[in-house]
């Protein structure tokens, strides 16, 4: 091989480099821009979601949770007024198990 196709095939290989180094940067480019859309898409559809889920608490579960709280306090004031109180939890067990026993069959003894 003389200095000419050494050259030549010095030419030939940079040439090549060239192309591949274009082509390799044109790939890179087109993976950051499906990254930074992806990245975005995400956020977006994040906003989408928390939106969506605001919107419903705000116009069902408030209105519907103030609305029960409301009817719960003119309750309590109702039964204030008359002087009724809920049972207590010792009141409501007591009237359960004289239920039960007064519902239940009679224990029947057996002398043998």
């Amino acid at each position: 091989m003389d200095f000419e196709d050494k050259d030549e095939l010095i030419e030939k290989l940079l040439q090549e480099n060239q192309r591949l180094l274009i082509e390799n940067n044109s790939l890179l480019r087109g993976m950051h821009r499906q990254a930074l859309l992806s990245r975005v898409f995400k956020i977006v559809w994040f906003l989408i979601w928390f939106g969506a889920l605001l919107y419903v608490y705000t116009a069902v579960i408030k209105p519907n949770y103030d609305n029960l709280k409301s009817k719960i306090d003119h309750l309590e004031e109702g039964m204030s007024a008359i002087g009724a109180t809920l049972p207590s939890k010792e009141d409501a067990k007591g009237w359960l198990d004289g239920t039960i026993q007064y519902f239940s069959p009679p224990k029947v003894e057996n002398n043998n």
